[in-house]
């Protein structure tokens, strides 16, 4: 998954958890940071938090770019939310596949699945199609594996024990 990409993910995941973190010395210190135009300062009270919290730090290096920490404050500020962007439903349909896939005990599936690879990622992506198909689920909401970072990703985490790529939210 390239960088970018992943930024973007958990960008979208840093912000709508703090729209749900109460603390409120952190969001004056927040207010004080912005106003004082220290996004260095702002980039490393945030990680603080979000590591406190659960969150891996690692994922807010994009941070160190002041633009996408004066970003993230203005989609924090926002008085609307932000709708839905393609991508979340993406990585939420990519969340539930892998949870079905971790669970899902058909030999006949993983053998095809496993030769499917073999033949390229769209023939992977069909059969796993398929298959959700076939047990009920809207082949519709699997277009994200047109993408074949995705199919290879979810191959890492079926076949290899790979973590899968999808974005780590702390709790708040």
């Amino acid at each position: 998954m390239g960088h970018a990409y992943k930024y973007r993910i958990i960008k979208a995941q840093l912000v709508d958890w703090l729209r749900y973190y109460e603390d409120e010395g952190f969001w004056q210190d927040l207010a004080r940071l912005a106003a004082e135009k220290n996004w260095k300062a702002f980039a490393k009270r945030v990680r603080v938090a979000w590591q406190q919290a659960g969150g891996a730090v690692g994922d807010l290096s994009f941070l160190d770019n002041s633009s996408h920490a004066i970003n993230v404050w203005q989609l924090v500020n926002r008085i609307e939310k932000p709708r839905p962007m393609k991508k979340d439903g993406h990585l939420q349909a990519k969340s539930e596949l892998m949870e079905w896939l971790w669970y899902y005990d058909n030999d006949q599936f993983w053998d095809s699945l496993a030769r499917a690879k073999q033949n390229g990622w769209k023939r992977f992506a069909a059969q796993i199609k398929s298959e959700w198909s076939n047990v009920g689920g809207s082949v519709k909401r699997l277009n994200f594996l047109d993408n074949s970072q995705h199919c290879r990703d979810v191959y890492s985490v079926m076949f290899n024990g790979a973590e899968p790529q999808l974005p780590r939210q702390p709790h708040a």
